[in-house]
């Protein structure tokens, strides 16, 4: 288990330094002709700084279950952002290649657009205050003796989130 938490630790440090230089780089960088692509890279970097600060520190561990919720709720949202930014990043390779770039203002405004679908239900789903018992309930007929099982590991988080001792 140790081996694992310094790979871990390793793989925040390279990612929070690396995320840091090309942040550094994007910002003393002047060049006209990338400007309205250093958006789309920005925003892939500060969404993966986000992402590392959230699973280096651990916080769900130290502060309890409903943090973790909401946590792997933020990082559930950054990693599926990550994938739309990477897909616009190819689309805008290709764009630029066929006509001139779109500005800036239209790059930030698209990736904006790329957030609605995924970044609305999340930033919703941290206002529902859903009744434990009912949750429970619903949980227990779709998953039977899902919640039942003390051995598996893959029910623990379920549990500590839904019926806290």
């Amino acid at each position: 288990m140790q081996v694992l938490s310094v790979i871990h630790s390793l793989y925040a440090l390279f990612g929070v330094s690396a995320n840091l230089v090309l942040l550094v780089i994007i910002l003393l960088t002047k060049s006209s002709g990338l400007k309205s692509y250093t958006v789309i890279i920005s925003n892939v970097a500060v969404v993966d700084l986000i992402e590392i600060v959230i699973d280096a520190f651990e916080v769900p561990s130290a502060f309890g279950p409903e943090l973790c919720y909401r946590c792997h709720l933020v990082m559930l949202h950054l990693i599926f952002h990550s994938l739309f930014l990477i897909a616009f990043s190819f689309w805008y390779r290709y764009v630029i290649l066929v006509k001139t770039p779109p500005s800036w203002f239209t790059v930030q405004a698209a990736i904006v657009v790329l957030f609605i679908p995924n970044g609305v239900p999340m930033v919703l789903s941290f206002f529902a205050k859903d009744d434990r018992e009912k949750s429970v309930q619903i949980l227990s007929t779709l998953y039977h003796d899902g919640l039942e099982r003390d051995n598996t590991q893959s029910c623990q988080p379920l549990r500590s989130l839904l019926c806290p001792h």
